[in-house]
Parts: structure tokens; sequence; C-alpha cells
């Protein structure tokens, strides 16, 4: 925010509100402000996103676009959003939903693998949990909830302000391996 001291205006917020005493202070309230990635306590690092508008879909002319995808429209994003920068891995299931994942995997790699062979119903169960473990140790604020990204908050987030046909700059989008 221009012209806006966040770190102060948190400070304030904490001391005048008596039900921001009681929470312990994040990073994420300054996130919000400045679109910071942040690391969560479950060590899921989340890039922050700012509103805006973009392009939606293919453009007709794009051979890799399937005909569903070359309707184009204007998306506009009107609140700022954090998305996880990588896959949440095996170790990170396990450890939020107290259970293996759905593939078991062997080797030293295992857990710093992606978590695969979810339905949309596990992932949407996996986000709710999270939520509760975050909200119950103090350190995700009241209003806020993991979640699943819409497809339009998805495709911003690919395009990484870009308007190229597929994805924006891969070092903004995440990880920047060979299958990141």
């Amino acid at each position: 925010v221009h012209g806006v001291n966040v770190a102060e205006e948190f400070e304030n917020w904490l001391a005048a509100d008596a039900a921001a005493r009681e929470m312990r202070p994040v990073a994420l309230y300054i996130a919000q402000e400045t679109c910071q990635s942040w690391t969560n306590a479950h060590e899921m690092e989340l890039a922050g996103l700012g509103r805006g508008e973009f392009t939606m879909g293919a453009a007709a002319a794009d051979a890799a676009a399937r005909p569903e995808e070359k309707s184009r429209r204007e998306g506009c994003l009107t609140r700022s959003f954090w998305m996880g920068r990588h896959p949440v891995t095996n170790a990170q299931w396990a450890a939020v939903m107290q259970s293996p994942t759905p593939v078991t995997l062997k080797g030293h790699m295992a857990d710093r693998m992606p978590v695969a062979n979810l339905t949309w119903g596990q992932a949407v169960d996996f986000c709710a949990r999270l939520t509760a473990l975050e909200r119950d140790a103090g350190v995700l604020p009241p209003g806020y909830a993991y979640r699943l990204p819409t497809e339009a908050e998805w495709e911003y987030a690919c395009r990484a302000e870009g308007a190229a046909p597929r994805d924006g700059a891969r070092a903004k989008i995440g990880s920047v391996q060979a299958n990141g």
C-alpha cells in the first residue's frame, strides 16, 4: 500500500483491538497489505498475489489449447490472495491429516514428493483440517481459511502478470525445477 506504513498500522491495530491482543502476531497481517510471501506454521510457502485484471482463456490460434479453453474473457480479481508456491508434499499431507498419503512411496525423497491421487473432496478436507489446526494454534486470524483456488485465481497465478499463452515467468510462479 503506497504511503502507508503497514507495520505501524499493524502495531496500532494490535494495541487498539482487544481481540487482536489475544492473538499472536504473525507475518500474515503484514503480508496481506504488501502481498509478500510468507511461510505458514506447517512450513508451506505461500506467494502473495495482488488483485488485478487479466485476460482468461486461450487465443483462437493457440494450437496447444483445448476447444473449451478458447473462450477469451476479461477476468478481474478484486481481492489479493495467497497461493502455495509448491505442491503439498507427502510429509505435509501426513502431518496435517494424521494419516498416510493415498500413494505409498518408498525411498529417500518420498516425503518431499507431491501428494498424488487425491479426490477433490480429499483436497477440500485437507484445506479444512489445515485451517482448523492453524486457528487452534492461534496463527490464523478469524475470517481466514485455506481453500482451493478458483479457476480465475489459478489462471491469474500461472500467468504471473504476463500475457503469454501458457504461463508467466516460472521464477514468479514457483519451483524452477524441471518438474515444477
